[in-house]
């Protein structure tokens, strides 16, 4: 029984150092190499594999603490799932071939002090960059159409964020926990703003919603205690609960839309010393149930 075992357990090894073998296959037509200076190639025409984090782990998975630079040359067109994840990159060449950056493909870079995502990328997936601490600065280009959930998430370096016209969502918990984050454009692509999208961001100063957003997910500006004042356009159907909660210095919140769903007429959505709005919308009837100062706007003419 005893000798099966270990004949079981050596053909386990076996198997798992199959998956994790040294192969210089990264894709069907893609070669990978690593050179003395850490510096990873890959080379090629086509997708990166989509890796996972246990039996089909990335080829390079043994070397990953000697990579400290990725060159990805051109005629590359999809960077793998965990292609990065957790390495000692310090630096990544990204082509303008590629067109989309797969699920924590840079996750837990926390060396990698920047990115330049080319125009051509269109679908950064989740968690994609989540705690890569060492980034300060991120700018999404206006061919980027879809950005996964906590793509940025705890990337607490990060202190500016720009986002081009091309978004339409900025997903859940995308640039949670950035605390250092202070500025942010969101263009007037995004129509919806997700749950947590901006949670606990304590430095960010001041937000600017574009007419073209519609939906304010659940705690989106949570704990964003440096915001004194913010005004969310008439074009906002909906503020979901907790959405500006904990923002401890916001003293004035103006809520254009007079039939605005605030935290489905039940849930604490502000915490703000002062509500703006119009007479008898459902913005006062907010401000009455929480006992918050209301001041009516002008009346239209």
């Amino acid at each position: 029984m005893k000798h099966r075992f270990l004949l079981w357990a050596a053909a386990a090894v076996y198997a798992l150092n199959l998956c994790s073998c040294a192969s210089k296959n990264c894709g069907e037509h893609l070669k990978w190499t690593l050179d003395r200076n850490g510096t990873l190639t890959v080379s090629g025409t086509g997708d990166m594999t989509d890796w996972g984090l246990f039996c089909d782990t990335v080829p390079w998975e043994s070397k990953t603490s000697e990579i400290q630079k990725a060159v990805i040359s051109d005629g590359v067109t999809h960077i793998g799932n965990f292609a990065f994840s957790a390495s000692a990159l310090t630096a990544v060449s990204i082509p303008d071939s590629v067109t989309s950056i797969g699920n924590q493909a840079f996750s837990c870079c926390d060396a990698l002090t920047a990115v330049t995502i080319p125009e051509g990328v269109t679908s950064i997936g989740d968690y994609a960059f989540y705690y890569c601490t060492g980034l300060t600065a991120v700018t999404l280009p206006d061919s980027v159409t879809s950005i996964g959930d906590s793509a940025f998430n705890n990337c607490y370096g990060l202190t500016s964020v720009t986002i081009l016209n091309g978004i339409t969502q900025i997903g859940k918990d995308v640039f949670s926990g950035c605390y250092r984050l202070t500025e942010v454009t969101i263009p007037d692509s995004v129509t919806h703003i997700g749950e947590n999208a901006f949670y606990g961001c304590g430095a960010l100063t001041a937000v600017t919603i574009p007419e073209s957003v519609t939906h304010i997910g659940e705690n989106a500006f949570h704990g964003c205690g440096t915001l004194t004042a913010v005004t969310i356009p008439e074009s906002v159907t909906e503020i979901g609960k907790g959405a500006f909660s904990e923002c401890i210095n916001l003293g004035t919140v103006t809520v254009l839309n007079e039939t605005c769903s605030i935290g489905g007429g039940q849930d604490e959505t502000f915490s703000c010393e002062r509500i703006r709005g119009c007479k008898g919308s459902t913005a006062e009837a907010y401000a009455k149930r929480f006992s918050i100062e209301f001041e009516a706007l002008p009346e239209k003419e």
